[in-house]
């Protein structure tokens, strides 16, 4: 009698802790290289009341399972939004899959054109220095403003393309005071010592024109971000075709 109450008693119990058992996927923005999904399920699997996290990179999806006595969804989304990323709740299981689909190509075509416009004006902005970098080791004819003002088009123009690529600055440089350093945190230290170091060179010689600049590397902080973001718009591009297949296997579906 005694082991068939405390066997009931442990069913009880385990009932009770299902109630507060919630399962949930959150959709991740943010996430640039395998190292920020495992930053994120490193980070949460350290707070109390999460069982299991899993997220992956390719799908940009984060799957829950947590108590909800101890934890809350809200609590969940601040921390990934602390890390640098935002963290929004898929849609309910009720919502049909097409919906969810349409969803997710509305998202999909919004981040390729945002990345699309920002490699196209980091491409404009930053070709004109890649010519007078590399045009004359060539054989180009150089443009006598180039000859004449080449260290003011310079800074200008690589100014233009880093604020075309801001928000690359502005993830690495959270990353790192995060102390979670990731490939954003890499490309923000590489261009900003390029850029600045380059801006103390060209202020000199401005200041004194009969010291000629020993080195410039405008060019160095514009060739990265351009096929940074190239290389962005073309992962966005790759993963906006997974929608696209899914609306195809949704229209083989019987009506």
């Amino acid at each position: 009698m005694a082991a068939g109450a405390a066997e009931d008693k442990e069913i009880k119990f385990l009932k009770i802790l299902r109630i507060f058992m919630v399962k949930i996927i959150l959709k991740i923005s943010g996430m640039d290289c395998v190292s920020c999904a495992a930053n994120i399920e490193h980070t949460l699997k350290k707070e109390k009341g999460i069982n299991s996290v899993n997220v992956n990179f390719a799908t940009e999806k984060t799957y829950l399972e947590f108590d909800s006595a101890e934890i809350s969804i809200a609590r969940i989304k601040k921390i990934i939004e602390n890390l640098g990323y935002k963290a929004e709740e898929e849609g309910s299981e009720s919502e049909s899959l097409e919906t969810k689909v349409q969803h997710m190509d509305h998202h999909e075509f919004e981040k390729i054109e945002t990345l699309k416009k920002r490699f196209i004006l980091a491409f404009v902005f930053g070709s004109p220095i890649i010519y007078m970098v590399m045009g004359g080791l060539i054989g180009l004819p150089m443009p006598v403003i180039f000859e004449n003002y080449g260290i003011q088009i310079q800074f200008v123009l690589a100014t233009a393309v880093i604020l075309s690529c801001f928000n690359i600055w502005v993830a690495g440089f959270k990353s790192l005071l995060r102390f979670a350093p990731n490939m954003d945190s890499l490309i923000f230290i590489g261009t900003a010592t390029a850029y600045f170091y380059s801006l103390i060179i060209s202020i000199i010689f401005l200041l004194n024109p009969s010291k000629m600049p020993s080195g410039l590397y405008y060019e160095s902080a514009v060739f990265i971000l351009i096929f940074i973001s190239l290389g962005k718009y073309l992962e966005a591009v790759t993963k906006g075709k997974t929608s696209e297949a899914i609306k195809k296997l949704i229209g083989l579906q019987p009506k």
